[in-house]
């Protein structure tokens, strides 16, 4: 699918194509919004295409692994901490909310 998709991309077969095409056809999906973690598994195949199938390694010589930003976890503040632990069962009897803790 992906080596369809580049000679669609380029007009001709995807066999005649320089490393300049390549970066541009990544760019292309850059700009057309495709996900990285998509954009990544096409360029693998492109890889293996270029790689094992024509030979060509250096074909694929100026496109890049995109990365994705890792996200920071949700934290609660200590004034959510505090809403969420006297909403939490067992507060109207008086008794204190504790930590499970491990018996031996």
């Amino acid at each position: 699918m992906a080596v369809k998709q580049l000679a669609e991309f380029l007009g001709r077969s995807p066999a005649s194509a320089s490393a300049e095409d390549l970066r541009r056809y990544q760019l292309e999906l850059v700009e057309r919004g495709i996900g990285s973690p998509a954009l990544n598994t096409r360029l693998r195949a492109l890889r293996l295409f270029f790689d094992v199938t024509l030979g060509r390694p250096e074909a694929m010589a100026k496109t890049r692994r995109v990365y994705e930003p890792r996200k920071l976890p949700v934290v609660l503040s200590p004034e959510e901490v505090t809403r969420l632990l006297a909403a939490a069962p067992g507060r109207s009897t008086g008794r204190r909310w504790r930590w499970p803790t491990a018996r031996a």
